[in-house]
């Protein structure tokens, strides 16, 4: 039976639209990771954009299908977030409910406060020391450095400010009962820039063996999932935590119960090679489409997201972490 699915991006601010009343217009650049879902290909993606028949036909040479239908659609269900359980969806995006998780687990970091106003907020001093976050929204919407002149939303959480050396996050498949690390790049203010992604578990702890940290990673992890699926959990998950400073590790700054970053690195991982390794860009910049794919060796540039959008999402396969950085110097992508 085929299925109809609409890509809510806006899925936080409806989800928390009674605890928040931040508004924001979220792009759709973003829904072409629909088609990247293989188990998916047989359904229908609602949308009102008119993908060209260049990019579709793009798509289908990488070996997707691709349904879309503008309108006369029934029983239209939620793809990004899916708004059926709310308390629990509520419980788990939530950063107020993440950290009083993570205190009854012992697992909350040292140093954090809720600001419910801007005269609690002015008396954080000196404001460069601080990180702010928006206790409902996705990482890099109403967050950043501290400081008096940004448009605040209240409540927010404030921590001090960390040096980051590397992301590292978890992905959850909750059916399976499976997981996997994965790496993150984002930006100073929390925003999502991309992430990296190893074939085989194996490499991905080859690759960060000299941070220590990483085996209390593996142990906090562990903690928290057994805890979170007493739930129980319905659907996946990522667990987003850094390296910041000299080998310190800033576990669970984020929980994201809703499709996430992870799970698309996991979807394409089919694209690369036995022992391969993928870096997934999502990027502003006008990057050329000069690079090919070769669905042979599974190696080369895969441009997810179509030419006119205001942003591109693109997906380097190699055999390894060499190869994606000759790659990205030939696309002058840093």
């Amino acid at each position: 039976m085929k299925r109809y699915w609409k890509v809510n991006l806006d899925y936080e601010i409806e989800l928390f639209k009674d605890e928040s009343s931040f508004q924001l217009e979220v792009k759709s650049d973003l829904e072409c990771l629909f088609f990247f879902y293989k188990q998916y290909n047989q359904d229908f993606l609602i949308t009102d954009i008119e993908y060209s028949s260049e990019y579709i036909e793009y798509l289908n040479d990488l070996g997707l299908i691709t349904n879309t239908i503008t309108e006369g659609a029934i029983n239209i269900e939620n793809w990004y977030g899916s708004l059926k359980d709310i308390e629990l969806e509520k419980q788990l995006n939530s950063k107020i409910k993440m950290l009083e998780i993570l205190e009854k687990l012992c697992l909350a970091p040292s140093s954090y406060e809720f600001i419910n106003n801007k005269e609690q907020f002015s008396e954080l001093t000196p404001k460069n020391h601080f990180f702010f976050k928006s206790p409902y929204l996705m990482s890099g919407i109403n967050s950043g450095r501290a400081h008096l002149n940004n448009p605040l939303h209240y409540p927010i959480i404030v921590e001090p400010y960390y040096k980051k050396i590397i992301d590292v996050s978890f992905y959850y498949n909750s059916e399976t009962k499976t997981g996997e690390y994965y790496l993150c790049s984002t930006s100073k203010d929390g925003a999502y820039l991309g992430g990296v992604v190893f074939q085989q578990q194996k490499d991905f702890f080859k690759y960060l063996h000299k941070y220590k940290s990483i085996e209390t990673l593996r142990t906090k992890t562990n903690i928290l999932i057994q805890y979170l699926e007493t739930l129980p959990l319905k659907q996946n998950l990522s667990i987003d935590s850094f390296i910041y400073d000299k080998e310190e590790l800033y576990f669970c700054s984020d929980i994201n119960y809703r499709r996430n970053m992870g799970e698309l690195l996991n979807q394409l991982k089919s694209f690369l090679p036995m022992n391969g390794v993928g870096e997934l860009i999502l990027t502003n910049k006008n990057v050329p489409r000069s690079l090919k794919y070769n669905r042979k060796a599974k190696t080369g540039t895969i441009y997810m997201s179509p030419k006119n959008g205001s942003s591109q999402l693109i997906f380097l396969c190699g055999n390894n972490i060499l190869e994606i950085k000759k790659t990205k110097y030939l696309l002058a992508i840093s």
